[in-house]
């Protein structure tokens, strides 16, 4: 009997963890249900070298999104989402809007949406996007720059110079030398000693100082 009862309250113990597990399981299966957040819309606005892109959830999105920089494009990627029936795949913005295209996708069996932005090949976005939150809705402002307007009104160091050095030997105006030498100013009266001597002597001392020192006696 002693063992009986004491194999009766193990079974108990064993049956009290496995409801416990299970009213757990069913209390938590709800909210994971309700998790991913939902992506609604996606607007385009575009402003003076900027973009902004506007997204509209079904709540307050809390997360931060995973930004990542492509040659000519910008991926955005918001976890725990999932995209409403009736979201398009592909925005097409205005002619003159510095984003050529914007697409949006949600991999089979995946939890995330991942927003594509390619821009024109004329521009080049700046650094990471402005991220900002208002209620339901969440703003993506981008910064571009101009390529086009960059190297046509923009020289480089290197073609500053050229030019500059073109215009000189046009203008006959040579730079100055940068190795010129400073000589010392002389007494008063050595100058005048200097004066008083003729000028084939003095191309003579010249002459004779230039040549090297040579052993005669051979």
């Amino acid at each position: 009997m002693p063992h009986s009862e004491k194999k009766l309250k193990n079974l108990f113990r064993i049956w009290f963890i496995l409801l416990g597990i299970l009213f757990t399981t069913a209390a938590i299966l709800p909210k994971l249900e309700a998790a991913p957040y939902t992506l609604q819309e996606i607007k385009l606005a575009s402003l003076s070298q900027a973009e902004q892109i506007r997204l509209q959830f079904d709540g307050a999105y809390p997360d931060e999104p995973i930004v990542n920089f492509e040659p000519g494009a910008l991926s955005v990627r918001f976890v725990g989402t999932k995209m409403a029936d009736e979201l398009g795949k592909e925005l097409t913005p205005p002619k003159e809007s510095l984003i050529r295209n914007v697409l949006v996708s949600q991999p089979a069996m995946a939890e995330f949406v991942q927003v594509d932005i390619l821009f024109n090949s004329s521009r080049m976005a700046l650094g990471n996007p402005e991220v900002w939150r208002e209620g339901n809705r969440l703003f993506l402002d981008l910064q571009f720059l101009n390529l086009v307007d960059l190297q046509t009104n923009t020289l480089t160091p290197s073609a500053i110079l050229t030019d500059e050095v073109g215009k000189r030997v046009r203008q006959a105006d040579p730079f100055p030398s940068t190795f010129t030498r400073a000589k010392p100013e002389l007494p008063p009266e050595e100058i005048q000693g200097l004066d008083k001597i003729p000028v084939q002597a003095d191309t003579k001392m010249e002459l004779v100082s230039a040549i090297p020192d040579q052993d005669w006696s051979s």
